[in-house]
């Protein structure tokens, strides 16, 4: 899914140079609202980029991940299902 506003952007000029990169984008993906995408992207099955996040260009986002931030980085795997939200529950309570 592409939110509102998102940008994916498939070139840059380098050296004078048009240079011409495919952003791949897995299955089940998400791309949040206003969020950046740069040329050379990698975005692994189920992975998230947050809203307003700047993915620069060359980055592989392992599936089930998420990125945030500008630049974006990997900010925390995402919660599967209520098995892995009571493992981080219990985790948070040390």
């Amino acid at each position: 899914m592409i939110g509102g506003h998102a940008t994916l952007v498939g070139h840059s000029f380098e050296n004078g140079l048009l240079i011409l990169k495919k952003v791949r984008i897995g299955k089940k993906a998400v791309i949040d609202l206003n969020a950046v995408v740069l040329p050379g992207a990698q975005i692994g099955d189920g992975a998230t980029v947050a809203a307003g996040a700047v993915l620069v260009k060359n980055t592989v986002v392992e599936p089930g991940s998420l990125y945030a931030g500008v630049p974006a980085v990997l900010s925390n795997k995402k919660v599967d299902g209520p098995q892995d939200l009571d493992r981080m529950k219990h985790a948070q309570s040390f």
